[in-house]
């Protein structure tokens, strides 16, 4: 039996948390997915406003309508350009908003231990706890120099490398959870 206790401090949780799941495939994919929408928002917008210059007479209106469309599509090209670092800081933004609603996971003491049945036991502080089977990950790996686990039901468990006593505790650990899965 392993057990470590730690402490996770709402910075350090936050910081892993957008770290771990920028590095996923459905973050990518929804960052390709948001670029593609903007792209052909901002390729409509400025076609349908060419297309309208067709129909004036007057060269004046014509001018103001191009310049209006060179405006529009300088603006569609910002928003493109920038839609990258808006989506990372409204994720990074909706992450702290759930940790300021869940302040359990980070201001108790954490005690995880993976028992000789096979379970991984994560208790508080506060009397809760909660037992997981170790065939109920999905995936381990590191990050920011803490172990994540991913569990079938998308919870994450994240064990920082400082929690464990020495490096042959921690190398230990790390044996027994990579080599189960």
């Amino acid at each position: 039996m392993i057990t470590c206790e730690y402490e996770n401090s709402k910075e350090n949780l936050i910081k892993d948390t957008y770290d771990y799941y920028i590095q996923k495939e459905t973050y990518k994919k929804g960052l390709k997915q948001l670029r593609k929408i903007l792209s052909v928002i901002v390729a409509w917008a400025a076609l349908n406003i060419i297309i309208r210059i067709i129909p004036f007479k007057n060269t004046q209106n014509n001018m103001l309508v191009f310049v209006f469309v060179i405006i529009v599509f300088i603006v569609g090209m910002y928003f493109l350009y920038n839609s990258k670092k808006y989506y990372l800081m409204k994720f990074r933004n909706n992450i702290k908003i759930f940790y300021d609603k869940n302040k359990l996971l980070y201001e108790n003491k954490l005690l995880v231990s993976i028992n000789d049945d096979k379970t991984i036991c994560l208790s508080n502080s506060s009397g809760n706890s909660h037992i997981f089977k170790l065939d109920s990950l999905n995936n381990v790996s590191n990050i920011n120099d803490t172990f994540v686990l991913e569990l079938e039901n998308n919870n994450l468990i994240f064990i920082p490398f400082t929690a464990f006593k020495d490096e042959s505790e921690k190398a230990e650990f790390e044996g027994i959870i990579k080599g189960y899965k």
